[in-house]
């Protein structure tokens, strides 16, 4: 091996052990969206359809494709014994990752002709990122995503060199898997078609559009399913949650709309000191690396300009996604991961060919610190969270036995079938059984863009959930996204809350009582506590 590709292949060995930390967590759901991956993918093997079980009336899923769910299915059934079956699970995500790493590889040096050390530093960025761990250890599709939408770049560049038509169906079919993974890869089938075109080949270009299109019909069918989901909780779990986040959607206005993009480009433009490199610092200090972060889009377009012609289909695909965040009400950085390698790809063809050897081994080290603080707190508490560098404030990770001792308390003090009002719903059902649906309108105009409905809004939205499922109980947790402190002072106010379970600080779950019903809440009442 290269004198030059020891240091980071030595790093990626060490950021596999970081990785096999967060694989070893034994909690499941606490991301939310993995919770839904899991209890659609129990559903699909024990025949029940592509529905969410663990929500009153077990729904259609329409908001994420069926491919990611459709694999842990079959794990599923190999070993039905959940959470035992956990380690056999989580293999998918990490066989993702490492597929997709050796992929960035054979791409990087196969098709850009990266010398070996530079492409192993792009997959040490790639993989040291916060994201990239995070997603990869859970029950997360980002991974798969990764994978396939690389490997459809990567088939369409060797389509320009060698103009198989083999290949070109190979392409759409790998760009379809994509799509069925997350609809995020949308945008790779008209870049596939636009860079055959760019060729004049213009029967292959209508051949590769032509399959992925016709693949993609049946989940656009399947999402055309009326959903019984009038609130914007409801939405949540349907392919309107999405549809709600489209700033092109209607339901913001100008303003409002303005704000998101404009919101989403600082996300942007500070992205790549604040998350790909991991430079955290006090909020006084966002300017300069937004600054710093601005230089590297600049050294990416320039990159982007540069690259040979048979890697149009990745400079689409890369500008198009970023096109689509902007218009995205949702922080972007999680959705920037299956495109990293294509950004830094780029921005290496833009750097000066004499750049100094030390530059890439200084900017490894504070991702390289952030990655071992995330897989030690995944090892203290069980559950795999995003953290913060160590010197900065922020929340602490969720503690899994807290959490663990309400849906123990749950499953052994509530009656069958009851429904339950929780944040962490999927994790509830699978620990417990029981079906519960979160109460919080996880908004993102709410949570990150300064846009709060009103509070009477938010309790009508509360009350038709609460007439419709009818719940027993409510929880509420530390570590709720929207902690729902507005229902619970507005039940307790109506004399319809009776707290049962006091466990750790910020751990309460609440008998919710009829309206109407007269009882003297919070007294003479047996509390539980841990």
């Amino acid at each position: 091996m290269p004198k030059k590709a020891v240091i980071p292949a030595a790093l990626l060995l060490i950021v596999a052990l970081f990785l096999a930390e967060i694989l070893a967590s034994t909690a499941f759901g606490m991301t939310h969206d993995d919770g839904v991956y899991l209890v659609t993918a129990k559903a699909l093997a024990e025949g029940k359809g592509y529905r969410i079980i663990s929500l009153p009336g077990a729904p259609p899923q329409t908001k994420y494709p069926i491919l990611f769910p459709f694999l842990l299915s079959i794990v599923w059934r190999i070993d039905p014994h959940f959470p035992q079956n956990g380690f056999l699970l989580k293999a998918v995500p990490a066989f993702a990752m490492a597929g997709w790493m050796m992929a960035c590889y054979w791409f990087l040096r196969r098709y850009a002709w990266l010398p070996r050390h530079a492409a192993l530093w792009i997959l040490y960025f790639v993989a040291v990122n916060q994201w990239s761990l995070f997603t990869s250890g859970t029950l997360m599709s980002e991974a798969l995503f990764s994978l396939l939408a690389l490997g459809a770049i990567a088939l369409l560049a060797h389509t320009a060199q060698r103009p198989p038509t083999g290949a070109v169906i190979a392409a759409a079919l790998v760009a379809s898997a994509a799509y069925h993974t997350r609809t995020a890869a949308l945008p790779l089938i008209p870049a596939g078609g636009i860079a055959l075109a760019a060729q004049k080949r213009y029967r292959h270009a209508a051949l590769f559009c032509g399959i992925a299109m016709l693949l993609a019909l049946p989940w656009l069918w399947w999402q055309r399913q009326a959903t019984d989901a009038g609130t914007f909780a409801e939405n949540y779990y349907t392919a309107n949650g999405y549809r709600n986040l489209n700033v092109l959607g209607g339901r913001y206005s100008v303003e409002a709309a303005a704000h998101i993009v404009n919101k989403n480009l600082h996300f942007l433009a500070e992205y790549p000191a604040a998350w790909l490199f991991c430079v955290s610092f006090p909020p006084a200090w966002h300017r300069g690396y937004a600054v710093a972060g601005i230089l590297f889009w600049l050294l990416a377009l320039r990159g982007m300009l540069r690259a040979p012609p048979w890697l149009r289909a990745a400079q689409i695909f890369t500008v198009v996604t970023a096109g689509m965040l902007l218009l995205y009400a949702w922080p972007p950085e999680r959705f920037v991961v299956p495109v990293l390698p294509l950004l830094l790809l780029f921005a290496y063809f833009a750097m000066p060919r004499r750049t100094p050897v030390w530059v890439a081994p200084a900017l490894a080290i504070l991702p390289l610190v952030l990655a071992y603080n995330e897989a030690s707190s995944t090892r203290a508490n069980h559950v795999a969270s995003l953290k913060a560098p160590p010197w900065i404030p922020s929340n602490q990770a969720p503690e899994w036995n807290d959490v663990a001792q309400v849906t123990d308390w749950i499953r052994d003090h509530v009656a069958p079938g009851a429904v339950v009002l929780a944040d962490f719903d999927p994790t509830l059902y699978l620990y417990s059984g029981h079906p519960a649906i979160r109460i919080s309108p996880l908004s993102g105009p709410e949570m990150f863009y300064g846009s709060d409905p009103s509070p009477r809004q938010k309790l009508a939205e509360a009350e038709r959930i609460i007439a419709k499922d009818t719940p027993a109980y409510l929880i509420d947790t530390c570590c709720d996204p929207v902690p729902p402190d507005y229902l619970v002072d507005y039940l307790k106010s109506a004399g319809r809350l009776r707290l049962v379970y006091q466990g750790a600080p910020g751990y309460k779950i609440f008998a919710i009582l009829a309206a109407g019903e007269n009882h003297n809440f919070l007294s003479d009442v047996p509390i539980s506590r841990k």
